[in-house]
């Protein structure tokens, strides 16, 4: 792991955020539940005080909000794409623990139930 100097640091948290960003986008490790902070280290090799500070400050959101937002895309991207897909395999497939709190996670993030989501939205 690497240690940095705190201004040294702060220089390097553009770069250091396009390389996370990056690596979401093609590999989307959130989609694993077991997913975490430290799992960042493996493309950015810092510890974890420093990899939460290039989420707050170079991506614009902690790490829990963008991996739920992430999560969330994804999960209504299939609600809508994926009719035959039931809303347990979908939770399990967007990294959610259960369907239980997939369903509270959508409702508090969208306002409504997954379902009722898929049907305003079938493509």
């Amino acid at each position: 792991m690497e240690s940095a100097d705190d201004e040294g640091f702060r220089t390097r948290i553009p770069r250091y955020a396009s390389v996370i960003r990056t690596w979401l986008e093609n590999e989307r490790p959130y989609l694993d539940r077991s997913f975490k902070l430290i799992d960042v280290s493996a493309v950015v090799p810092l510890n974890r005080t420093y990899l939460s500070r290039i989420f707050n400050e170079g991506l614009g959101e902690s790490f829990s909000d963008m991996v739920s937002r992430l999560r969330m895309e994804e999960a209504k991207r299939l609600l809508a794409e994926s009719p035959d897909t039931s809303i347990s395999e979908i939770a399990e497939r967007c990294g959610f623990a259960s369907h239980s709190s997939f369903h509270r996670a959508f409702v508090r993030s969208e306002g409504m139930k997954p379902g009722d989501y898929r049907q305003q939205h079938m493509i």
